[in-house]
């Protein structure tokens, strides 16, 4: 595998904290090297991306031909239609057809500067959560209008008008608040004290997690009970605090045995286990399988 695309293409790589980058499919596959096909039948990729990750957002929204993501332990296959969200840490590899169409959008979460915006990505809680990466289908009047908010953020991208970012921090809210009902068959959770809440949880979560393990360290940290937090969490996400913690935790020792190709005394070295058959007892209580048979299974799959 190769660099990312091509040098003089902006990608998710290129972003600095708090900024805004999208890109049509089709620019990416055009700028690409081209490649002798793999098989007669089978023409080669545009490009494919190092197994890598980032403190950004990426969305892969095509719209014609295919195109293959692994995000962590899994590999989707990215049909026409479909909307592929990775979010800020997962282990990700983009497969980008050369018939690909449709549109790369990445952003930083500082990209939404007020708290209340951000818990918006609380509302599409499915999709950014930690193992949140399964496409959706995008059908109907919803995908007309989704597609013609991606045109208009490319517009804006690339043009140098007034109160450019401003526009796209709107064009953008309104994306994701589709995204929002398209991802949900409940109505959308108000946007509300408890949304916010969870997303400082989950913001944090992810930095402390190898140093914080108990839900008393996120709630004094939050500046609210245990108790208040714990029934947060379940009423916003249907899973308690610990459920949160374990999860990414054993999320992380997957990424680390199966990227990092490292065995489970040092993956438990690693995340903070003094004792390897405690690591081994986690792992397989939180993942239903052992720490060998997973990474023996996954390497098949992923790989």
């Amino acid at each position: 595998m190769r660099q990312a695309y091509a040098s003089n293409t902006t990608t998710a790589h290129d972003i600095l904290p708090g900024a805004f980058v999208i890109v049509a499919l089709e620019d990416l596959a055009e700028a690409a090297p081209r490649e002798a096909a793999t098989a007669p039948d089978k023409a080669a990729p545009a490009e494919t991306t190092e197994v890598h990750r980032h403190k950004t957002f990426e969305i892969l929204f095509l719209t014609a031909g295919s195109t293959i993501c692994r995000v962590d332990t899994e590999r989707h296959i990215i049909s026409p239609s479909h909307i592929c969200v990775i979010r800020p840490g997962q282990m990700h590899a983009v497969e980008l057809g050369r018939d690909a169409k449709g549109y790369q959008l990445c952003f930083a979460p500082e990209f939404f500067p007020v708290s209340l915006e951000r818990s918006l990505l609380v509302n599409t809680s499915t999709l950014f959560t930690s193992a949140g990466s399964q496409p959706l289908e995008v059908t109907g009047p919803i995908q007309t209008e989704m597609l013609r908010l991606m045109r208009i953020m490319e517009r804006e991208y690339n043009d140098t008008g007034l109160f450019k970012a401003e526009a796209l921090r709107s064009l953008l809210k309104i994306f994701f608040i589709y995204l929002s009902r398209l991802n949900s068959k409940e109505p959308p959770v108000h946007l509300n004290r408890k949304n916010q809440i969870v997303g400082h949880f989950l913001a944090m979560l992810d930095e402390k997690f190898t140093t914080l393990r108990r839900p008393a360290d996120y709630a004094d940290a939050l500046a609210v009970t245990t108790n208040y937090l714990n029934e947060t969490l379940k009423t916003v996400s249907g899973f308690t605090t610990s459920y949160h913690i374990h999860q990414r935790v054993i999320l992380e020792a997957k990424r680390l045995a199966v990227y990092g190709d490292q065995s489970m005394k040092q993956v438990a070295s690693r995340l903070g286990f003094d004792d390897v058959c405690h690591f081994s007892r986690f792992f397989k209580k939180g993942s239903g399988q052992g720490f060998t048979e997973f990474k023996q299974k996954t390497l098949i799959g992923v790989m």
